[in-house]
């Protein structure tokens, strides 16, 4: 059986078309796989831990009047002897505010650190991305092994609590029995230095 000129040029026409629609399917795949490794890498680089500057409104190095200014309820504290028997730093001031349940220490009138407490039933606060009730394991899941673990050194309840530094982001979390009752923001810096005033390496 002999084939015609004209389905001839209909196969050859149908093969191109076939070439063109492969082409076609192969670009839109790879269009897709871009726009789907770019939005990835994109939540992937966005999800990273980083340097936290600001809790619960207040941010590292903003002026004491800015704080007082936009929250009510601060009231000063009076400055207790660490457990390493020393007192704090002179140009040191810290102020509580029980209604937002947050202390923020001041040096030389700006923000030097801000502590959060997580007393209140069904809280679910979080600093990056780690939420009060979170246990120590989510937090090395988190951070990795760049995390230091302190004991508090008051002997009756140094098993009782522990802090889980990321040192690097500036970030302490505070646990009670394992699980986050509080954090705690300031430089990587001076977070770095934070051993041996209340808490020190476990033994």
């Amino acid at each position: 059986m002999m084939t015609t000129e004209s389905e001839t040029t209909i196969f050859k026409a149908v093969k191109k078309l076939l070439k063109w629609f492969a082409v076609v399917l192969i670009v839109i795949f790879g269009i897709a796989s871009l726009i789907w490794l770019g939005t990835y890498a994109f939540y992937k680089i966005k999800d990273r831990p980083k340097i936290e500057t600001e809790l619960k409104g207040v941010s590292i190095g903003e002026k004491f009047g800015d704080v007082m200014f936009k929250n009510y309820g601060y009231e000063i504290e009076v400055p207790v002897k660490n457990l390493n028997g020393m007192f704090p730093d002179t140009a040191e001031v810290s102020y509580r505010n029980k209604n937002l349940r947050l202390f923020v220490t001041f040096k030389n009138d700006v923000v030097d650190s801000v502590s959060f407490d997580c007393s209140q039933e069904y809280e679910y606060s979080s600093i990056s991305q780690i939420s009060c009730g979170d246990s120590s394991e989510e937090i090395n899941q988190r951070f990795g092994k760049n995390i230091r673990v302190l004991c508090r050194m008051d002997k009756d309840i140094r098993n009782q609590y522990r802090t889980y530094d990321a040192v690097e982001y500036g970030i302490r979390y505070r646990l009670y029995h394992n699980k986050v009752v509080g954090f705690m923001i300031i430089s990587p810096e001076k977070l770095s230095e934070l051993v041996g005033i209340n808490w020190s390496k476990c033994e």
